[in-house]
């Protein structure tokens, strides 16, 4: 209500911020809109991190709507940016976007192959820009988005790189976001983990249905990204009901008007149990951190 009172910039940056909220809430049109008003001043100061953020925004929102040719359209400008500037962790959004783009064609090994790039990348950067570990928001999301395409797509020829995407997870979520010595705590980056985390285990039975489940309903709480087809809570909730009818609604009803803050022990305690899985993959997982990200699949 006070936009008009702001300065090209004020208003860019303001747009900008509410493309991001609204895509994360799901309300791609809205989303849209915000991502156009912004777009113009941020490419007059050379902005590219955030032009490249809402362009994505708006080659999703295309491939939604069923149009190809303009998500098309905005895919070859994002190529072009990204070619011709120096792009820092929004980087990972051009195969993210790619995949998106060939899961629309059909193309499942071809998106799940740019999904496995993205998350290359994402470590890539985290490592250029001197971030210890996996938390980087980029590598938290990337991996989330890649983890959760995989388990909706993954045949029998991309199993294992979705089975080490989720061995990936369970270290950055247990080892970093979520651990009692961390002393910030991102909690839609950390629910859009826990969302993935929950579709692959409920998906592909790597979690028993009841705690696959919660790990859904918490990454709900946590206000989780749904800014990729993969990520919807509507599409993975008829799995959920098949599995466990009902269970979705008591677990709700359980945690009553609790968010983020006042769940973040529920959501140790429901990773917790599976602090034994983490040595196993833990020398591997370790050789990535390294620098070797690139040799996943190899």
């Amino acid at each position: 209500s006070d936009l008009e009172d702001d300065g090209p910039w004020q208003k860019a940056v303001l747009h900008a911020t509410l493309a991001q909220l609204t895509m994360q809430q799901g309300d791609h049109r809205q989303a849209v809109r915000h991502a156009r008003a912004a777009l113009p001043v941020l490419i007059r100061i050379g902005a590219t991190d955030d032009e490249v953020q809402l362009r994505a925004v708006i080659i999703y929102n295309a491939i939604q709507l069923g149009d190809l040719e303009a998500a098309e359209s905005e895919f070859a400008e994002l190529t072009r940016i990204n070619e011709s500037e120096a792009v820092q962790g929004e980087m990972a959004f051009v195969p993210m976007c790619a995949a998106e783009l060939a899961l629309a064609h059909g193309d499942t090994a071809r998106a799940l192959a740019e999904y496995r790039r993205a998350v290359q990348q994402a470590y890539g950067m985290r490592l250029t820009v001197g971030i210890s570990g996996g938390s980087g928001p980029w590598v938290i999301i990337t991996t989330a988005f890649a983890l959760a395409a995989h388990a909706y797509h993954a045949g029998p020829a991309d199993l294992r790189h979705g089975e080490e995407l989720f061995d990936t997870r369970l270290l950055l979520l247990n080892g970093e976001m979520l651990n009692e010595r961390s002393l910030f705590i991102d909690y839609p980056v950390a629910g859009t983990m826990l969302f993935a985390f929950g579709v692959w285990g409920l998906l592909r039975e790597a979690l028993p249905a009841h705690e696959a489940i919660r790990l859904l309903v918490l990454a709900e709480r946590f206000s989780y990204s749904q800014m990729m087809s993969s990520m919807a809570f509507d599409r993975i909730e008829p799995h959920a009901e098949r599995a466990a009818p009902g269970l979705i609604s008591a677990i709700r009803a359980e945690y009553g008007e609790r968010r983020g803050p006042e769940l973040l022990d529920e959501a140790r305690r429901t990773l917790r149990g599976h602090d034994s899985d983490v040595p196993l993959v833990g020398t591997h997982r370790q050789r990535r951190e390294d620098q070797d990200a690139d040799q996943a699949g190899q």
